[in-house]
């Protein structure tokens, strides 16, 4: 099975490793790479303190496919630019080259990985301090930021256009991780035996998770343009959670399909809600979920003119087509002319070939006009030449 290299170098800290989980929590906790060994694999954890009262705690989502290393951490950026306390997670399992997201859930080597993770993240938080701790992924990092954040009462889980259930619109990466993580072959449909396989991994539903009640807030940002995970995650899940208070989101329009959220947008949230927890959520654009309905309603002028739009386009669309149809048949007649055109060209050539090879196999003229010559007079011809020649 083909695994991803193991490289500290590149990120450029020390890394400091540790022979268990015990043994790192029974450490002071070091800034740069943290490193313990869980059941024979590598644990890594980035850790960065810069005296904040907020702390970032980041989770991967996609990476691409082509990444040859690992550690793979994400958020040093944001985290740096707003002067933040970082603790970034790598997840484990992404050691398998063939698979780009595993949400933090484990595999047969590690074993789940909530049980472990938590206690760490736990321990980092109390060395760095701070009064704020928010826990951030994006897409598939939502959902492992989502999944994590009740071990962490009163945080704030921010999470950008998530996926809130692994049990739609998953198949594809539900197939690979079940694949490299469990030796399962499947079609990545989330059958009442691979449910009960994941049970002490973690949730394939995050609604079932939110409906016993949030402990923290939840932050959902949603392109409202991204139609499959706005129809398949996030209307789901808001009919079964949304009416709870410590759930918000904030619709916006970052253009069509699953597209990245523009990078001034996450720092500017990320600042508002570390600088004031409880009214930075609102003036970061956020409302209570239960208002959703209602805010809907600011972006069907926008829908209105799109449909219009795309109505004129097919209108053109149209108008192509049938001057393509026409430009069509014109050529279909061209071609036929052109191909009787080669065709009688063809038998005149046949012709020919035909005549050259007659004239080819035919005597020469003397010889012709030799034998229609009465043969007298051709006997007497050749006693003539004979005598010359003596």
């Amino acid at each position: 099975m083909s695994r991803r290299t193991r490289n500290e170098t590149r990120w450029s800290v020390p890394f400091h490793h540790y022979a268990s989980l015990d043994a790192f929590l029974a450490a002071d906790v070091q800034p740069g790479g943290n490193s313990f060994v869980h059941h024979g694999r590598d644990i890594d954890v980035l850790i960065e303190h810069r005296c904040a009262t907020t702390t970032l705690v980041v989770f991967n989502g996609d990476i691409p496919l082509n990444v040859p290393y690992v550690p793979y951490f994400t958020g040093r950026g944001i985290a740096k630019d707003l002067g933040l306390n970082l603790i970034a997670v790598s997840d484990p399992v992404l050691i398998h080259r063939d698979m780009t997201v595993a949400w933090y859930l484990g595999d047969q080597a590690t074993g789940p990985l909530r049980p472990v993770l938590v206690p760490a993240i736990r321990h980092a938080l109390q060395h760095l301090g701070g009064s704020t701790t928010i826990l951030f992924g994006a897409s598939g990092g939502g959902f492992s930021a989502a999944h994590y954040a009740p071990h962490f009462p009163n945080c704030t889980a921010l999470v950008i256009n998530p996926r809130l259930t692994l049990e739609r619109r998953a198949q594809d990466k539900m197939a690979t991780y079940l694949r490299l993580a469990h030796q399962m072959d499947t079609h990545g449909a989330i059958t009442d035996r691979i449910r009960t396989l994941l049970t002490n991994y973690g949730p394939t539903d995050l609604a079932t998770q939110a409906q016993q009640g949030l402990n923290h807030d939840l932050l959902i940002y949603q392109n409202f343009f991204d139609s499959t995970y706005l129809q398949h995650h996030l209307l789901p899940f808001l009919r079964e959670a949304g009416t709870d208070p410590r759930c918000y989101i904030r619709f916006a329009n970052d253009g069509h399909g699953h597209v990245p959220i523009p990078p001034e947008t996450v720092r500017q949230i990320i600042s508002l809600v570390s600088s004031d927890q409880l009214s930075g959520v609102r003036t970061a654009g956020f409302v209570p979920a239960a208002q959703a309905p209602d805010l809907t309603g600011e972006f069907l002028p926008e829908i209105a003119q799109r449909l219009a739009a795309l109505e004129q386009h097919n209108r053109h669309l149209g108008r192509e087509r049938d001057a393509l149809e026409v430009q069509q048949l014109r050529q279909n007649d061209r071609i036929a002319e052109l191909k009787a055109r080669s065709d009688a060209l063809n038998d005149k050539i046949q012709s020919l070939n035909q005549r050259v090879e007659q004239l080819r196999t035919e005597p020469v003229l003397w010889r012709r006009i030799w034998h229609i010559i009465p043969r007298g007079f051709r006997q007497r011809i050749r006693q003539l030449f004979r005598r010359t020649s003596m």
